[in-house]
């Protein structure tokens, strides 16, 4: 009947109906794989009025597969409902569950890389996501796509702290990965551009300075030092400067 109404009335409504009605009853009934079958046919429609009847296989297929270790069938069912998400909310909690299936279940890091980079273009703010699209960029040997994603979505972060954290993870992939000293110094500088109080970054930036003999650069950063610095550690970085001069 499933098949009646699809094929030859395009009763599409019906035709779901009648899978929800037999896999209700019965998951491992034959009527599966003409379920899914049907999704990959609605997926392919450039038409509003069936996302609700994809909405509806996909709920109806989404635990079968699940409770039947159907991995490669789960992601197609999560990339359909992540191609008719709206909600941020949703898309990047879809992304993150495809991320986690592709890399810890399939061993496909190129894929989990893939949808961990769709999730942060929508939110940066996830630390987790950062951490894993991180870990994953460096084991693909594709540090550089931590740089470029990192520049392309910091413009839109309006939050300093973020914006500072973000920086730091670009100064230590551009110093640790890909060994470029200029570009990790404008890292550094863009940090203590939105806090003057950073040591961590000031220290980063001594040490830069000093191994690339840039002097001058070296003493302004040490006569912020000193301007933050107490004690006897202020003493120690009057000595430094004195020594340089």
């Amino acid at each position: 009947l499933a098949s009646v109404c699809e094929t030859h009335l395009s009763d599409y409504a019906r035709a779901v109906e009648c899978y929800q009605n037999v896999l209700g009853a019965d998951r491992h009934h034959d009527a599966l794989d003409s379920a899914y079958k049907l999704l990959q046919k609605l997926a392919s429609m450039d038409d509003e009025h069936v996302v609700e009847y994809r909405a509806s296989l996909c709920e109806l297929l989404e635990p079968i597969y699940i409770d039947a270790k159907n991995l490669t069938g789960l992601i197609d069912v999560l990339r359909i409902r992540l191609a008719d998400a709206s909600d941020n909310y949703d898309r990047i909690e879809l992304n993150r569950r495809i991320a986690g299936i592709l890399r810890d279940e399939l061993q496909d890091n190129q894929g989990a890389f893939e949808a961990v980079k769709s999730a942060l273009r929508i939110d940066l703010s996830d630390e987790a996501l950062r951490h894993d699209f991180e870990t994953l960029a460096i084991s693909l040997g594709n540090p550089q796509a931590i740089i470029e994603l990192y520049e392309t979505g910091i413009a839109d972060v309006d939050d300093d702290v973020l914006k500072h954290e973000i920086y730091r993870r670009m100064a230590s992939v551009y110093e640790e990965e890909l060994h470029d000293t200029d570009k990790a110094i404008q890292a550094y500088r863009a940090m203590i551009e939105l806090d003057d109080m950073d040591k961590s970054s000031l220290n980063a930036l001594e040490v830069l300075y000093t191994n690339t003999q840039n002097w001058e650069e070296l003493l302004d950063i040490l006569k912020r030092k000193a301007d933050i610095g107490t004690g006897d550690e202020k003493v120690d970085i009057l000595r430094k400067m004195a020594t340089i001069n």
